[in-house]
């Protein structure tokens, strides 16, 4: 296991190293994928889920550039079914003692679908570690970091709706968050050893603030206050802890994100044209909870490397299945407060890399850049699975609540 002084020590010579090399090469790696799910949705606690399924797909254009102070700059484009986007990311290439590690310093994003815009900015004070090579076996690493991150969304139909968040993540999950929106403020200190807090400023409602304490005897107690009216009745609700990942207790840490090398293996016949070729398969598995929203999610991703270049690892493609959950726990913005799901989704995705020319793999050599390819972590946001608490879940929870439902 990579430990945090090994992460410090070597952002520390990420900082003292840098302006050497010239800007040299870019190169670019195209991905096709695809994305497979079944999504449920209650109406109450006792009516039947109704059920849909879907399925997303398209193009992933990976591109890698260096620039003059040596930092990498990595392009995702992202074209989709429901929209288009980019994902702009900033990695040093560092050595502490034997070892080398891609660490993510910034990312910025904007995608646009039929009446929805989002952009969203995450600076990893700590860095985020991508890879830590050589790719031993048994080798392991954490991303989970800290996460300062802005994000505006904004929608033009159905209905206008404009939403700003910042918000300050601890590598174990906990978070500070703020949210602007065109009919409502609100704050979220979400804490794992003491009650979590939410405070609501809404158009039409005096303020409201909730508590949301840590489960006693396998119930949560959600106590609104403020003086009516309010948007949710005062008083305290004792909910049935739905927290799924420590039978009932507050999850701790609040957010999960383990790398593991397996070794050498074959690529799986999901993945089409890199199909049966020799490989180092890593394994990404992870999740995140967050009591005030009422949400959780969890995957398991398997990365398969190939060596592309003088010394370069090549994404070839990327095996991910998922899950994702919205309860009734009470929230102001939720469905309810029956402490079940409204709202369930999973699926699988697969990123497959096209085959990359010789003068590309000459580029991507020189570049630098020890792995190439896809970043999972980015295109779950992108596609939806995102970590970032209060806003977009505020907006989702709005969007997914459900007809009524008759067995």
């Amino acid at each position: 296991m990579i430990g945090r002084s090994t992460l410090l020590y070597a952002l520390a010579l990420a900082t003292a190293t840098g302006a050497s090399a010239p800007a040299t090469s870019n190169a670019t790696v195209r991905y096709t994928f695809a994305d497979r799910y079944d999504l449920e949705l209650w109406a109450g606690p006792t009516s039947c889920p109704i059920d849909a399924y879907g399925g997303n797909g398209g193009s992933v254009d990976v591109t890698v550039a260096r620039s003059a102070d040596g930092s990498f700059d990595v392009r995702q484009h992202v074209r989709e079914v429901d929209g288009e986007g980019t994902l702009d990311s900033s990695y040093r290439v560092v050595r502490a003692g034997n070892r080398l590690y891609e660490v993510l310093a910034s990312q910025s994003q904007a995608f646009g679908s039929t009446g929805l815009t989002q952009r969203t900015t995450d600076a990893y004070p700590l860095g985020r570690i991508a890879f830590a090579l050589p790719l031993a076996p048994r080798e392991s690493w954490s991303a989970a970091t800290r996460d300062l991150t802005s994000l505006t969304l904004l929608e033009t139909s159905p209905t206008p709706f404009r939403a700003h968040e910042t918000a300050d993540r601890s590598r174990d999950g906990s978070y500070i968050a703020a949210v602007n929106a065109t009919n409502f403020a609100s704050t979220s200190d979400v804490r794992l050893t003491s009650a979590s807090t939410y405070r609501l400023s809404e158009a039409g409602y005096n303020p409201l603030v909730q508590r949301f304490a840590l489960p006693v005897d396998g119930r949560i107690a959600v106590t609104s206050s403020g003086n009516p009216p309010l948007p949710v009745a005062p008083g305290t609700v004792h909910i049935t802890s739905w927290y799924p990942y420590a039978g009932g207790a507050l999850t701790h840490p609040l957010l999960r994100d383990a790398f593991r090398v397996f070794g050498l293996t074959k690529v799986p016949s999901l993945c089409g044209r890199r199909a049966r070729q020799n490989a180092t398969r890593v394994d990404e598995d992870g999740y995140a909870v967050d009591p005030i929203g009422g949400t959780a999610w969890a995957f398991a991703t398997d990365y398969f490397l190939t060596p592309d270049g003088n010394g370069t690892q090549l994404v070839a493609c990327v095996v991910e299945q998922y899950a994702s959950g919205v309860w009734a726990n009470g929230w102001a913005m939720s469905a309810g407060s029956w402490g079940k799901l409204t709202r369930l989704q999973s699926g699988n995705r697969v990123y497959i890399a096209d085959d990359v020319p010789p003068g590309a793999r000459a580029e991507l050599a020189r570049a630098g850049l020890p792995v190439v390819g896809l970043d999972a972590i980015a295109m779950r946001r992108i596609l939806g699975e995102s970590t970032i608490p209060a806003g977009l879940a505020e907006a989702l929870h709005r969007a997914v609540r459900p007809p009524p439902c008759r067995c």
